[in-house]
């Protein structure tokens, strides 16, 4: 077999902010190029994208086995957010201002390509329905900038259970 090429993470992560979709399942393209959508790629920190899935286990055992068996349970995803703010620039402070407590939005993520890259129909993303969590002041060491903290929720209709192909719209 020959070894599978890899894509190098650095500036190969486009992450947006999208107020509205109709589906998670099916983002158009118009949704995600709309003029009220924010592309936080560059306010992230290095490390302030990272969602996690966590997977629960249900047990399975039966009377007549003497193993214990287990199955997928319930999922649970953790978003946390760390960007950068800049209060004296409103057109340098755009995800403080946008990302407000209790905001009902989506985040669109498209991996592997360089972020740069304008977002085509047939990309592959990935979804997050959620509601923001408040923000908090972070950051508070020399030789960093300063740095909002936020949580945000995950909320019905959830996530894409894998990578979704962007509608041509």
């Amino acid at each position: 077999m020959t070894q599978p090429a890899s894509v190098t993470f650095d500036g190969t992560d486009l992450v947006l902010w999208v107020p509205a979709l109709e589906s998670i399942e099916f983002p158009g393209l118009s949704e995600l190029t709309d003029p009220a959508v924010l592309d936080m790629s560059c306010y992230f920190s290095d490390t302030g994208w990272a969602p996690t899935l966590s997977e629960a286990a249900i047990t399975d055992n039966r009377l007549c086995s003497s193993t214990d068996f287990s199955g997928p349970g319930r999922k649970g995803y953790t978003i946390p957010l760390m960007y950068v703010f800049n209060p004296e620039d409103p057109t340098q402070d755009e995800a403080r201002l946008t990302l407000v407590e209790d905001t009902l939005g989506y985040f669109v993520e498209r991996p592997g390509v360089p972020f740069d890259e304008p977002l085509a129909a047939g990309d592959l993303v990935r979804c997050y329905a959620v509601k923001l969590g408040r923000q908090h002041e972070a950051g508070r060491t020399a030789n960093s900038p300063w740095l909002i903290q936020q949580q945000a929720y995950l909320r019905p209709p959830g996530t894409t259970t894998a990578l979704v192909e962007v509608a041509a719209s």
